[in-house]
């Protein structure tokens, strides 16, 4: 069934609740202004009169933006690429939409709450690096993303192997680093995990492409 009004849309829908709809304001508030002076990321959306849409990273130190008194958004311009595209779109449009976004941690500092940002970001790399580890094995051979050595490259078998070897060890090394996050334990560590779990994944490769390689010219030196 093709849905072409908003009629047609609002029938598979409930009505929106008052608090859904008295959340629109006109004009920013003393939290919006609070949120955007804590926000060191925003996307700026825009589209040109063709409704081709656009979205564009901005970023910095919070407060980068300023709000002024009378509710105009000062963003800073940064060197680009140059194509001007977010620039163009508005001059075309005279609209723009704006996503500001922020790290807890950023705002539970800016709450006045005592927080170690490195210690919380060294456990948020732990986690990722556990994250990651669990989908290595996962991972087909390809030339972007992954363990990628000659020899993993040169052999399916290879790859396989490597990459399951490579992922527990990732995952020990996010365990590693995250405890000492929590810990406080030095970053001394968290590195030589991390750097040990990389090398002995190449290592590793080249060891295991040495084995399936070495059988393969054994099992067809000895063929009849």
């Amino acid at each position: 069934m093709d849905i072409t009004t908003l009629e047609m849309l609002r029938e598979h829908y409930a009505e929106p609740k008052e608090r859904a709809v008295r959340k629109e304001i006109r004009a920013l508030d003393v939290h919006c202004r609070r949120f955007i002076g804590l926000s060191p990321f925003l996307i700026l959306a825009t589209s040109d009169k063709n409704h081709n849409m656009d979205a564009s990273p901005r970023g910095g130190a919070p407060g980068f933006v300023k709000v002024t008194a009378d509710g105009a958004v000062l963003i800073p311009d940064a060197p680009g690429n140059n194509r001007l595209d977010s620039f163009a779109n508005i001059l075309a449009t005279r609209k723009v939409g704006l996503l500001f976004l922020i790290h807890t941690l950023g705002l539970m500092q800016g709450m006045g709450k005592p927080v170690d940002v490195s210690r919380g970001v060294a456990a948020g790399v732990g986690v990722l690096l556990v994250i990651l580890g669990n989908f290595m094995g996962k991972v087909t051979r390809n030339f972007f993303v992954g363990i990628r050595t000659p020899w993993t490259l040169a052999s399916e078998e290879v790859w396989l192997r490597t990459h399951r070897f490579g992922g527990r060890l990732f995952v020990l090394a996010g365990l590693v680093l995250f405890v000492l996050a929590v810990l406080g334990g030095g970053w001394v560590v968290a590195v030589i995990a991390i750097g040990s779990a990389t090398v002995l994944s190449v290592v590793y490769s080249y060891l295991v492409y040495r084995r399936v390689e070495g059988f393969k010219e054994s099992a067809s030196r000895s063929a009849p």
